[in-house]
């Protein structure tokens, strides 16, 4: 009798030592701060809706437009077990590639305040700033946080002479911009060592497994975290960040019965986000998703079929996806 799905996932990963981890930064996501956006509008609202228009009518920044995560996407952030908004708001900042601000509403600058404070993410910022603010150089944005980040890390400050809703947001400001973050995407680091205690990391671990194991439930997740030695990795930690993965377009879920499984959103499901290695080797993907795939089928108790229904449901949304539906 061949082994059961979760006897299968807890032995492939058996004998990895995540020090040896590796993290793949293969996946850009770009969170995106500031003005309204209004896409049934046929003016733009805002420097940042002009930057969402511009992108999606230019080829060249199509790899911008599509990883546009727009903050407006965790409204109910407090309702996935965030207590407080430093905690999300570190979270967003260590799974985003950048974090791209326009000081140009009242949420923006809440954001920036809490960015500014956090050294360790400012080669990640990009923050668009009113020419205004620049002038009036007395202002306590310009002599402070504007100043001291642009001081580590100088192209993390752009200035456009963009004042209100009421003005024209030219080609040109929004190009200058858009090239700025394709070299900061470019220029990037494509692979890092794990860190255990970097929730972005500990994100992508968690999708990696998700992505080779699917259909897979949190509780499965749970204890392969705690089969690497993640004993630290509560309940709460784990479904905020599955949350996070959610909203940031790399994971899905679909239920069956009482149960929620969890896969990978078609664009990213080939995405290695981590190279894992044991004691005989490191681990191949395509043989973990075999091994996997044969437990599944060769099941034959209730939670057996009800993952094999889930398996018939996520490939009929990954086929609906591959014909435009």
């Amino acid at each position: 009798m061949g082994k059961s799905y979760e006897q299968t996932i807890l032995s492939i990963f058996s004998g990895c030592d995540i020090r040896n981890f590796i993290v793949n930064f293969n996946a850009v996501r770009i969170f995106v701060c500031g003005g309204e956006v209004d896409i049934k509008s046929t003016t733009c609202k805002s420097f940042r809706h002009k930057i969402f228009e511009y992108t999606a009518a230019k080829v060249d920044f199509k790899i911008i437009h599509d990883s546009l995560i727009m903050a407006e996407a965790f409204k109910n952030y407090y309702r996935n077990n965030y207590s407080d908004l430093l905690t999300f708001e570190a979270d967003i900042a260590n799974l985003s590639t950048l974090i791209l601000i326009f000081l140009e509403a009242p949420g923006s600058l809440v954001e920036f305040g809490l960015y500014c404070a956090k050294p360790e993410f400012f080669n990640k910022l990009i923050i668009v700033v009113p020419q205004q603010h620049v002038e009036q150089q007395d202002s306590f944005i310009y002599l402070g946080p504007l100043e001291f980040i642009k001081s580590k890390v100088d192209d993390s400050v752009l200035v456009y002479p963009f004042q209100d809703k009421s003005c024209l947001y030219k080609d040109d400001y929004a190009e200058d911009v858009c090239q700025t973050i394709l070299n900061k995407i470019h220029s990037g680091n494509k692979t890092g060592k794990f860190e255990a205690n970097n929730s972005g990391h500990l994100a992508l671990l968690i999708f990696e497994l998700i992505r080779l194991c699917f259909p897979i439930q949190q509780f499965e997740i749970e204890k392969v975290l705690k089969s690497l030695g993640l004993d630290e990795v509560k309940q709460g930690t784990l479904k905020r960040l599955i949350y996070l993965l959610k909203e940031m377009d790399y994971i899905d879920s679909c239920g069956i019965s009482s149960n929620t499984y969890f896969y990978p959103k078609l664009k990213v499901k080939e995405n290695k986000a981590i190279s894992f290695s044991k004691s005989n080797g490191g681990l191949d993907s395509t043989s973990i998703k075999i091994k996997v795939l044969e437990s599944i089928n060769l099941g034959g108790d209730l939670l057996a079929h009800r993952r094999k229904m889930a398996v018939e449901q996520i490939s009929k949304i990954f086929e609906d996806v591959n014909n435009g539906y």
